[in-house]
């Protein structure tokens, strides 16, 4: 003779046994086809949820310890700790992993996928339509830099600007006068502000 067992059951989504129907090592089945599972009470008398995951793009209704859920917006598994839900972290799907845009970079997320992108800046050119990124060696609109650039953090930021001589090396000199004039040409002018009287 067959004995056939039959468990407390609900086929409603999301249904859990509150926990004066269940006794102690009862178990409780959820059929719903959108996410079933088992239910158990624990030692403290609360209802903990024991496997099944649910998939959908909404949170399961009334979660308990231990529900589980993958929402398929982001593809991203939660798991509910009794009074909120966890993101699950180590997924291959990049869950619970933080991308830190650093200095001249910018995220964008979409979903799972985490996409970096090069910022154009003072001294660097990005070229999206042939995909590479290059250092501008341009040191005004006519003229092109060369060895004697240098980009430099202390003035505005690594703008790229001509190395300042030393008594080294040859280099860019600044002039800290106001009677003598540089061009656009590079020609320098002194400007006399009056007349010269020659003996």
């Amino acid at each position: 003779m067959t004995v056939r067992i039959v468990h407390k059951n609900s086929t409603a989504e999301d249904k859990r046994p509150t926990p004066g129907q269940l006794a102690n090592g009862e178990i409780a089945v959820n059929l719903s086809e959108a996410g079933a599972f088992l239910s158990v009470k624990d030692t403290a008398g609360n209802i903990q949820q024991v496997g099944g995951i649910k998939v959908s793009d909404s949170a399961p209704a009334n979660p308990v310890l231990g529900t589980l859920w993958v929402d398929s917006d982001d593809n991203t598994l939660y798991v509910h700790d009794g009074s909120t839900w966890r993101k699950v972290a180590g997924g291959s799907g990049g869950s619970g992993q933080n991308v830190v845009a650093g200095d001249g970079l910018e995220s964008t997320q979409s979903g799972s996928t985490v996409t970096l992108s090069v910022v154009g800046g003072p001294g660097i050119v990005v070229v999206s339509a042939d995909d590479w990124v290059a250092v501008d060696l341009q040191a005004d609109g006519d003229r092109t830099g060369g060895n004697g650039l240098e980009l430099t953090s202390a003035d505005e930021a690594g703008q790229l600007r001509g190395k300042i001589a030393t008594p080294a090396d040859l280099g860019v000199v600044r002039v800290d006068d106001s009677t003598i004039k540089i061009d656009a040409d590079g020609v320098i002018n002194a400007e006399i502000p009056q007349a010269l009287n020659f003996k």
